[in-house]
């Protein structure tokens, strides 16, 4: 079952996405797709993909980067570091290897084919599965056990051990909080209509509220979503936000940095910054990953998180 502060009925994932702009020209990717020279402090490992430094000077131009290759590890699952350290925690990111995590199934449930593959490559049982049926709000849903589908909420928190949470993403954010004290986990989907909400924010409010969670004692992790470099959004979106997160771009257009907006509003309510963790991927530049910028096609990659 679960529980939120609106009624929740029915099933289904609907969504709003922005339509595909033009991208600039290229930005100096190798001819042989190779990283080059490792950046100072990051750290290449199996499955972690990281940012090199010839990227990060890319996107100080004016121009978006085209996406490229970047090593997966052979399940064809992404993590990050920070949160791969915490033994009580599962969690993973689709690549393009494990297909579209789209839904809902044919018969309105939450497990398609390439989600139970996806489970099962982390271990856990794809026939407790829960996804959250993200509608670009701010609504959280404390899920106590397998609930499918639940409809209306882009947030879905629980306790329970093995009962695994799901959203789908295409250049929105995840948003991932976990606390090894109570221990209890929550999953975010965070675009631009729930980053303005404060989603994140309320989150941890609900961490806290239904578990008593400390924000001192949680660890986050952000990401992959579209950098702020690929992001550019209209006078009406970038007004939602503080003129550091969306500077202009010219032409009335304006670069939205949504992994500031988040990692601001996380520590924020309380969490340390040295507790925030950030993938470094970017949806838009990233060949593995589903980007509704890069091509309007539908097609998701997919958040997996459960507590041991």
């Amino acid at each position: 079952m679960h529980r939120s502060s609106t009624e929740v009925k029915g099933q289904g994932e609907p969504g709003f996405h922005f339509r595909n702009p033009s991208v600039g020209a290229a930005c100096g990717w190798p001819e042989n797709n190779s990283y080059g020279p490792a950046t100072p402090g990051l750290r290449a490992s199996p499955g972690f993909l990281s940012i090199p430094s010839w990227c990060r000077q890319a996107r100080a131009t004016e121009e978006a980067c085209p996406p490229r290759p970047s090593p997966v590890e052979g399940e064809g699952v992404l993590r990050i570091p920070g949160l791969a350290a915490e033994a009580g925690l599962v969690h993973g990111f689709s690549t393009m290897a494990l297909g579209s995590m789209r839904g809902p199934a044919p018969d309105g449930g939450p497990l398609t084919p390439a989600r139970r593959a996806f489970a099962e490559v982390l271990g856990l049982d794809p026939g407790r599965l829960t996804a959250a049926g993200a509608v670009h709000g701010a609504e959280v849903a404390r899920v106590e056990e397998p609930a499918g589908v639940v409809r209306g909420c882009d947030a879905v928190m629980t306790d329970r051990p093995g009962l695994p949470l799901l959203a789908t993403f295409a250049d929105c954010w995840p948003v991932l909080l976990y606390d090894p004290v109570r221990p209890a986990v929550a999953l975010v989907h965070a675009g631009w209509r729930g980053s303005a909400a404060g989603i994140a924010v309320r989150a941890v409010a609900a961490m806290r509220r239904e578990y008593g969670s400390s924000p001192a004692d949680l660890v986050a992790g952000l990401g992959p979503g579209i950098c702020a470099r690929c992001y550019e959004v209209g006078e009406e979106v970038a007004g939602r936000f503080d003129a550091a997160r969306a500077r202009p771009a010219g032409d009335g257009r304006f670069r939205l940095d949504l992994e500031a907006v988040n990692r601001g509003q996380l520590e924020a309510a309380g969490l340390r910054p040295q507790r925030v963790h950030v993938h470094g991927a970017c949806t838009r530049e990233t060949a593995e990953l589903a980007s509704h910028r890069r091509a309007a096609d539908g097609v998701r990659f997919a958040c997996l998180v459960a507590i041991r």
